[in-house]
Order: structure tokens, then sequence, then C-alpha cells
């Protein structure tokens, strides 16, 4: 158990310690996505690992249904990779791309599906896919904060 309500998270294909040879790419997608603008978008976490020196490419695409709509956006961030985890924020907005071109609905307090991808770019910028992660994600308000 983990101190604080924290959530331990184990990044699968991360070399153990004294291991040489360098981190595969892993890509771990929150399960909670936070509204903003009155559901305009939503801001989500993701943990990624990949190689030193490498540039990294996060993209996720959130699918809603609403009554007898279907919203869905999509965003990307790039990042430097260290060869350590990564905690990357994209900001996924409505009818931003995405296969279905999205829509103009805006995301509601509930349940979306969630898809995203990364990509692994060399120095010499020959990137490749390298690992997905999808799953439902909550979605939800942003906390209010207290003024003292």
């Amino acid at each position: 158990m983990v101190a604080g309500g924290a959530v331990a998270v184990t990044m699968a294909g991360l070399p153990a310690v004294g291991q040489e040879s360098p981190p595969s790419t892993t890509i771990i997608m929150a399960k909670m996505a936070t509204l903003f603008d009155r559901g305009v978008g939503a801001t989500i976490k993701i943990r990624a690992t990949c190689n030193s020196g490498d540039q990294g490419q996060v993209g996720v695409t959130l699918s809603e249904r609403s009554g007898r709509k279907i919203t869905q956006g999509s965003g990307y961030q790039t990042f430097n990779c260290t060869g350590g985890i990564e905690t990357v924020t994209v900001t996924v907005v409505v009818g931003n791309g995405g296969p279905y071109g999205g829509s103009a609905a805006p995301f509601v307090v509930g349940t979306a599906y969630g898809q995203s991808y990364m990509e692994d770019c060399s120095p010499n910028y020959f990137c490749n896919q390298t690992g997905e992660s999808n799953h439902n994600v909550k979605l939800e308000r942003a906390k209010k904060t207290t003024k003292k």
C-alpha cells in the first residue's frame, strides 16, 4: 500500500536495476481526465518512457456518447526522453481531428473511451509508433479551490 492514497504504477518493459540494455518504450494513459471551459476539452496525464536522447510524441483521442451524439476530440504533446518515466499532460480539444473528425458537442461529466499512442523519434527524426494504451476514461470537472 502506498501512503497518502497514491497509486503505484509499474512500467512494464523497464530494465531491472543494473541492466545494461536501453529501456523499451512504454505508455500508460490515466484513467481520469479533467474537463475545462465547460467541456470544450479535457486534460489527461500520460506516463511514458523512451530511449534517452530521443524525442517522444504522445497522442490521445477521447470519444464520448452524450445522448444521441458522439463527442470526440484529439490532442498530442511532444517531450524529451530521458530514459526514465516522464509524466506528460495532453490537452484534448473537442472536434480536433480524431479518426471520425470530431464533433461540435462538448464533453460532459461521465465516461469516454480513450485511445493513446506513443512515437519514439531518434535524433535523426526516424519515428516508430512504439506503444499504445486504450481504455475507458472518467471525465470529471476540475476541483474548485477555496480562497483563504
